[in-house]
């Protein structure tokens, strides 16, 4: 094992610099990364019960016996700050403008609607019982499902979840179901909306005649 306390050091103006707090080197047993963990404190006797501290933490969570830290302080963390924070993640990551707003909608609805204030709130029996009282659709409830599901898969692949508490729950059936009952364009109506169409006259006929949707088409170049 290493446990090690030392005061970081670096180059300054050609001058070598020592940092005024503590910081610790970990490494347990079996291991073999070594953990650089800044202590934030100027004296010793302090630091090193820091230390004591974070190496006990450390082999609980190793043997089992505690939850890693991440998943520690993603409990204490409210469920609106995971969402904005999963919200922030889909920006950073190029999503559609419009899926993200759809999505943190509702994610903001589930949560006041259910009573989820935190993670651990987080249950299938609570989202199926807000299901049951809805008149949504079961497109737009399937929405719902998918968004709630989104964002704790996110958090489970941050490892701020160990599962998903909502990966049992199944969509609900749309076929015959549907609010708007979804056909084909005939002849007579695209030839009439390629009439009127104007400047958007061949992206329409792009999509009647390949079936690409909105989305996809806004992506061309």
């Amino acid at each position: 094992m290493i446990r090690t306390l030392y005061k970081p050091k670096r180059w300054r103006n050609g001058k070598l610099v020592v940092s005024r707090l503590y910081s610790a080197k970990v490494r347990l047993d079996g291991e073999r990364r070594i953990l650089q963990v800044p202590l934030h404190v100027t004296d010793k006797q302090v630091a090193e019960e820091k230390l004591r501290k974070l190496v006990q933490e450390l082999e609980k969570e190793t043997h089992g016996l505690i939850a890693p830290k991440v998943q520690r302080d993603a409990a204490q963390m409210s469920l609106a700050k995971h969402v904005q924070e999963f919200i922030g993640d889909l920006k950073a990551k190029g999503r559609d403008q419009k899926y993200i707003d759809q999505m943190e909608s509702q994610l903001e609805l589930l949560s006041s609607t259910c009573g989820w204030q935190s993670a651990k709130e987080v249950s299938s029996d609570s989202f199926i019982r807000w299901r049951t009282h809805q008149k949504k659709s079961p497109k737009t409830l399937n929405e719902y499902l998918t968004a709630a599901k989104g964002l704790l898969n996110w958090m489970v692949e941050q490892g701020r979840l160990v599962s998903n508490p909502l990966a049992a729950v199944g969509k609900v059936e749309t076929r015959g179901r549907e609010v708007r009952p979804r056909r084909a364009y005939s002849d007579d109506e695209v030839n009439a909306l390629l009439k009127s169409a104007g400047k958007y006259r061949l992206a329409c006929m792009m999509a009647a005649l390949t079936g690409i949707r909105h989305g996809e088409l806004k992506r061309l170049r």
